[in-house]
C-alpha cells in the first residue's frame, strides 16, 4: 500500500576528506489512493476478528450487496447484557496523515431494536455512536446507508472495531480509508535571510540510547576549526566523529557506534566531546547492542 504520514528524510553530504554532515527534515507522505478494507473480498493486509458474540462472519454472501458481487454478513446475539465486537486489522498501523475519512456502507438487515439501542465504530484513538451520534445510522431503514467518518487528528489505526449489543444480521460493504487531496505545493513560497546560530552549541544525541545510529547536533556562531569526537569512561579517544573547518551555521552528524577502525564499539556510557577554538562542550550518550 505504500508508506503514508510524516517521514524524516536525511540527506548525507560528504567532501573530498571524507568528513560527512548529514540534515534530516520530517516529510509528509500522502496516498496515491483510497486505502481498501473491504471490497468484494478483504483487502491487501487486512484481517477480520470477531468476540464470542459474533455467531457468523460469511465475507461472500450474495443476498445483500451494496456494490460488487458479495458483501459482509455478521451474525450477531448478546449475553448478559454485554456488547459484540467486530475488528478490521492492519498488518502494521495505518497513519491517517493524507486520509479524509472511513467509509463504510452499511445495512441493518434484521437486527431487533432494544431497549437502549448500542452501535459504535472506532478507529486509531476516536469512536463514534453510530446511532445516537452526528454520523449515524437508521437501524430502522432496511436499505444500504453510506456513513462516512472523518479522521482529522486521528492517532495510527491498529484496528476498525464495531461494537453494539443490537441482535441479528447486519452486513457491510465498500470500506475503505478514502485519500484526500494532498495540498498543494509550490516551488517558490518566500524569500528568508538563513539565521546564523547565536551562540556555541552542543546538543544531547538523538536517539539517546541509541543501537545503530544516533544524530549529533551542533551549533557554531562563527566558522573555526573545530573537533568532535568519542570517548570511554577513562578518558580515551575511541572515534574522531569530526575535524577541520567548519563554516558558521548548525550541523547534524550521524554516528553509527564504531571506532576509528570501523570496529563496533561495546555498549556502555560514552562521552563526546565537541572543541571549538577555546570553547568545549561534553555530554554523555548510551550505547546498546
Amino acid at each position: 500500500e505504500g508508506l503514508t504520514g510524516e517521514r524524516d528524510l536525511t540527506i548525507t553530504a560528504q567532501d573530498s576528506d571524507a568528513r560527512q554532515a548529514f540534515v534530516s527534515r520530517s516529510i509528509p507522505l500522502y496516498p496515491v489512493a483510497d486505502r481498501w478494507i473491504y471490497r468484494d473480498a478483504l483487502g491487501k493486509g487486512w484481517q477480520v476478528e470477531g468476540s464470542n458474540d459474533i455467531g457468523v462472519v460469511v465475507l461472500t454472501q450474495r443476498g445483500i450487496v451494496y456494490a460488487g458481487e458479495v458483501a459482509g454478513a455478521f451474525q450477531v446475539k448478546v449475553e448478559s447484557g454485554g456488547v459484540w465486537k467486530v475488528n478490521f486489522l492492519p498488518d502494521a498501523p495505518v497513519h491517517t496523515l493524507g486520509f479524509a475519512a472511513l467509509r463504510f456502507a452499511f445495512h441493518p438487515g434484521d437486527t431487533e431494536k432494544r431497549f437502549s439501542n448500542i452501535l459504535a465504530a472506532k478507529a486509531g484513538d476516536r469512536s463514534w455512536d453510530l446511532v445516537r451520534g452526528e454520523y449515524k445510522v437508521d437501524l430502522e431503514s432496511r436499505d444500504w446507508q453510506v456513513i462516512e467518518l472523518p479522521l482529522e487528528d486521528v492517532q495510527p489505526i491498529e484496528s476498525i472495531e464495531f461494537a453494539g449489543n443490537i441482535e441479528g444480521t447486519f452486513y457491510l460493504d465498500e470500506m475503505r480509508l478514502v485519500a484526500a487531496t494532498p495540498p498543494l505545493i509550490t516551488a517558490v513560497t518566500d524569500e528568508r535571510t538563513p539565521t546564523l546560530p547565536q551562540s556555541f552549541l552542543l546538543e544531547q544525541n538523538y536517539p539517546n540510547p541509541f543501537n545503530s545510529t544516533t544524530t549529533i547536533r551542533l551549533d557554531l556562531p562563527r566558522s573555526e576549526e573545530i573537533d568532535l569526537a568519542a570517548y570511554n569512561l577513562t578518558g580515551q579517544k575511541v572515534a574522531t566523529l569530526a575535524r577541520g573547518h567548519r563554516e558558521a551555521g548548525t550541523f547534524a552528524l550521524r554516528w553509527d557506534g564504531r571506532d576509528d577502525d570501523g570496529s563496533e564499539l561495546a555498549s556502555g556510557v560514552y562521552l563526546y566531546r565537541l572543541t571549538a577554538g577555546d570553547r568545549a562542550e561534553t555530554r554523555k550518550l548510551l550505547l546498546l547492542r
